[in-house]
């Protein structure tokens, strides 16, 4: 059993690295600010979702 610890966790310190080099798609937007528009002819829900 120890000899499987190992390389499972060795397996999964690299896959990690590795999906962290991966630029976010989302880092953009969330730095920049934004406005939204709250209409009158929104409904609640929409209200609450802006």
């Amino acid at each position: 059993m120890r000899f499987l610890i190992l390389p499972v966790v060795s397996i999964i310190a690299v896959s990690d690295s590795a999906l962290a080099q991966g630029e976010n798609p989302f880092a953009d937007v969330l730095r920049r600010p934004t406005v939204i528009q709250v209409l009158n002819a929104d409904d609640v829900q929409t209200k609450l979702l802006k």
